[in-house]
């Protein structure tokens, strides 16, 4: 005969039951008890590492785009100073396009004048 079966005879099923229901009850409590306790500092942990990844995140992106700032105003410079060369290139371009024609047009004056 079991223990169960012989404290039911003894004492009678619903006794028996309401014991162990409420040690079972106890046992739930107490785990319930420390459970939330370990949760919630595991789930602090876990909330405290991901926002300081978040983070180095958020300052690994603020330096990409102080960088991609940086360089956009560094492109913009250089457009500029490649469009001013440009410019001056075309103005020497045609001065010389001038003193050549100038050149060219001396041996006819330099003729009419001493033939």
């Amino acid at each position: 005969m079991s223990v169960k079966t012989w404290r039911s005879r003894q004492c009678g099923a619903d006794t028996s039951n309401d014991a162990e229901r409420v040690s079972e009850q106890r046992a739930v409590m107490m785990a319930q008890a420390t459970f939330p306790y370990y949760l919630l500092k595991e789930e602090a942990m876990l909330n405290k590492v991901l926002k300081e990844t978040v983070l180095s995140k958020v300052v690994a992106i603020d330096k990409l785009q102080s960088g991609l700032a940086s360089s956009l105003r560094i492109q913009d410079v250089m457009r500029n100073e490649i469009q001013r060369v440009q410019d001056e290139l075309s103005c020497i371009t045609h001065k010389a396009k001038q003193l050549e024609l100038q050149v060219s047009c001396v041996p006819c004056i330099f003729h009419i004048y001493f033939p």
